[in-house]
């Protein structure tokens, strides 16, 4: 995650705790604006889960031909 992200996450949750602290009358646009940067957090959990999920099923198919080939072989082997 980039640190500009954690940045405005972090901004945005002070910006809150600063108006329940000083009882600002701005608290839900402050929160409002905390919910839209937390919400990048879970677009990049979800591209990496995406992105998990894509590689080990990548690795399952290449580990899959890869036994099928040996498989293969193995039968070359015993028809000699």
């Amino acid at each position: 995650m980039s640190s500009e992200v954690i940045q405005e996450v972090e901004a945005a949750l002070n910006d809150v705790k600063q108006a329940i602290s000083n009882n600002d009358e701005n608290l839900k646009d402050r929160v409002e604006k905390l919910k839209t940067a937390s919400m990048k957090i879970g677009q990049y959990m979800h591209q990496n889960a995406q992105g998990a999920k894509q590689n080990n099923e990548n690795a399952e198919n290449a580990n899959s031909k890869s036994n099928d080939k040996e498989e293969g072989h193995d039968e070359q082997k015993e028809k000699k």
